[in-house]
């Protein structure tokens, strides 16, 4: 076992330290730089130099720095290099490229449908789109970083296998994606993670630059067909044994009721957190109460928005139906807050983003929760709604190297 570190493992390291406070700070001064990292002056002007002359950092002009005074900023500056994303859901695959800044470009969404689609029919359907992109990045001078994939469903982990379980989206359960990829695209690193992780890191992010303050735990869950969850805690996702931590969705919370998502070969698993609380629970309940609210404006087929905006414009079907939506998301989040006690909760995807929906949702948080821990604890919806998964997907990528260090060896590759 290795105990020592050599003057380049030093160097290394503290290049990727002052590399990430760019990354997660900038616009920074050299002396916040030196603040935030421990690293002295010396160190920093030196570290600084050297991304300068390699042209991976530019001055930005006059800043006001931590002590309130302006002084010279430092930012990234790495036009040229871009992860590929791809996030997969029930009924389609987004691609799109995204850079250090966590710009998207080169978008596109791609139907397939599950029931229909044969394993190997999806995996040409990646794979014709990722050529694609790769394609256009040579053609924009463009250096890929790696292809950070963002999965639906709960994303089992072991033993460096990574296979997505999704009954409303079965097909996907036969592909070892992973691997696959790997052996496909041999020159790029592949990252492969749940949507909800990879959302939370963007959510914390935001969060922590424009609260100025760092939480020291979030729950972050994504809400689409059911119910994903990111947990982050002291900066770090928390991934669990098998990598299945924050799965909220699968909380139990009625025993006695059945189920909105299909679960193929799965008996007696009704009554879910997400069975009630989740966007395509709520299209449910408004089907099966159309009988009665004759006058709503809502019908079998209305989209999720259209339930929304029914409910912001006081239709009385989609308000019964919100509010209970409220009522079983407070009563889930309340089970998840004692037992996880997140000092933040964001909501994002699909889930409504409306004051009148917050001021419900508090209502019967404040009705089940002790006043201690509903004054403490922060609710908040995305800021980002499904955009955040891609940048999330980004920003794991990046993490991934720079943690590992691996970062500089790919920039000097490209800035030598």
């Amino acid at each position: 076992m290795k105990l020592g570190k050599n003057l380049s493992d030093i160097q290394k390291s503290n290049r990727c330290i002052v590399f990430e406070s760019l990354l997660n700070d900038g616009p920074i001064s050299r002396v916040d730089l030196a603040r935030n990292t421990g690293l002295n002056k010396a160190t920093i002007t030196n570290i600084i130099q050297s991304f300068i002359n390699r042209g991976i950092v530019k001055d930005v002009g006059s800043i006001n720095a931590s002590n309130g005074r302006k002084v010279a900023g430092l930012s990234l500056s790495i036009n040229s290099v871009v992860s590929i994303i791809i996030r997969i859901q029930a009924n389609q695959i987004i691609f799109c490229t995204s850079d250090f800044d966590g710009e998207v470009n080169n978008y596109v969404t791609v139907p397939y449908y599950s029931d229909d689609e044969t394993p190997d029919k999806v995996i040409e359907i990646i794979l014709e789109h990722i050529d694609q992109i790769i394609e256009i990045c040579k053609a924009q001078n463009k250096k890929i970083l790696g292809i950070s994939i963002a999965t639906l469903g709960w994303l089992f982990q072991d033993k460096g296998t990574y296979i997505i379980k999704a009954d409303i989206a079965s097909v996907l359960e036969k592909i070892e994606l992973k691997s696959f990829f790997e052996q496909h695209y041999p020159d790029y690193f592949v990252y492969i993670e749940h949507d909800a992780k990879v959302s939370s890191l963007a959510e914390w992010d935001y969060y922590c630059k424009n609260e100025e303050h760092t939480p020291t735990s979030m729950l972050n869950i994504v809400a689409d067909v059911g119910f994903g969850g990111g947990i982050i805690i002291n900066g770090e996702v928390f991934s669990g044994f098998n990598g299945i931590a924050g799965e909220v969705g699968h909380m139990g919370i009625n025993p006695a009721s059945g189920s909105f998502i299909p679960r193929k070969g799965i008996l007696n698993y009704g009554g879910l957190f997400e069975d009630h609380a989740s966007p395509l629970a709520l299209q449910h309940r408004v089907v099966e109460n159309l009988p009665e609210f004759p006058e709503s404006i809502l019908s079998t087929k209305s989209t999720i928005e259209e339930i929304y905006d029914a409910y912001e414009a006081g239709d009385s079907l989609a308000e019964f139906c919100v509010s209970k939506m409220a009522r079983y998301l407070a009563y889930g989040l309340t089970g998840i807050i004692f037992i996880l006690n997140p000092e933040v909760i964001v909501l994002g995807d699909k889930m409504i983003r409306s004051d009148k929906f917050y001021k419900q949702l508090n209502t019967y948080l404040e009705m089940f929760l002790p006043k201690e821990i509903f004054h403490v604890t922060k609710i908040r919806f995305s800021a980002y709604q499904d955009k955040g998964v891609l940048l999330g997907a980004n920003i794991a990528l990046l993490k991934h190297f720079i943690k590992t260090k691996k970062l500089f060896d790919f920039l000097n590759l490209e800035y030598q």
